[in-house]
């Protein structure tokens, strides 16, 4: 099968198409460090302040996600999913992921505390296709009262659009396709950026908003 995109900044680009109209008062955030080279091409070409939403998976021994968390305790879980974990199993890899969260929010903490009071958010995922992570940082960021929140992502799955709809969020996408196993099989390169480019791109975009955000 062909991929859909080239890789996640040019993913980005497209996506950034397809969402030009949402730009007054507007900011961009980037669900967790996978997020970030597309939500920066977005923030970029619609010139945008650019955040993260610090989100980690939870990801079963075959590689199944079946829970995502996000700050301040927030968790989702896919309960069908976890009972073919196991509780054990599940156990370990919650305690794992809540020190990699620990680690993602102290090391991009100036990055995400973006304002978001009264202001319109664009979350943007590197792709959805069980939504558990958007989800997860749609409830991080509600109690911060936003006026409204776009859920976005290169690809995205029937069933994770259905459900964000359900969520009261609308959903954005270059391409919606069924069930699929994982997002890499969309890209030719799906290599995630490490801590320092992401923090790069964050840095690159805060000093250009500077300069272009009204």
């Amino acid at each position: 099968m062909a991929w859909l995109f080239e890789n996640r900044s040019e993913a980005g680009v497209r996506l950034a198409r397809e969402l030009r109209h949402h730009r007054n008062h507007t900011a961009a955030m980037a669900v967790g460090l996978g997020g970030v080279p597309v939500a920066a091409e977005i923030a970029r070409l619609l010139y945008l302040p650019l955040g993260i939403v610090p989100v980690v998976n939870l990801r079963g021994p075959d590689g199944q996600t079946f829970g995502a968390m996000a700050p301040g305790g927030v968790a989702v879980v896919d309960w069908g999913r976890l009972g073919k974990v196991g509780e054990e199993t599940a156990r370990g890899i919650v305690a794992a992921q809540q020190v990699e969260l620990a680690r993602i929010e102290k090391t991009f903490d100036e990055f995400a505390h973006v304002p978001v009071a009264r202001r319109n958010i664009i979350l943007v995922a590197e792709a959805m296709d069980t939504g558990l992570a958007m989800r997860a940082a749609l409830r991080a960021l509600r109690p911060q009262h936003p006026h409204r929140i776009v859920a976005s992502a290169p690809v995205a799955s029937e069933r994770a659009r259905l459900e964000l709809r359900l969520d009261g969020c609308e959903c954005v996408a270059v391409a919606e396709v069924g069930e699929f196993h994982t997002p890499s099989e969309w890209f030719g390169d799906f290599r995630p950026p490490t801590d320092t480019e992401a923090k790069g791109m964050l840095e690159l975009q805060a000093r250009y908003a500077r300069f272009t955000v009204a």
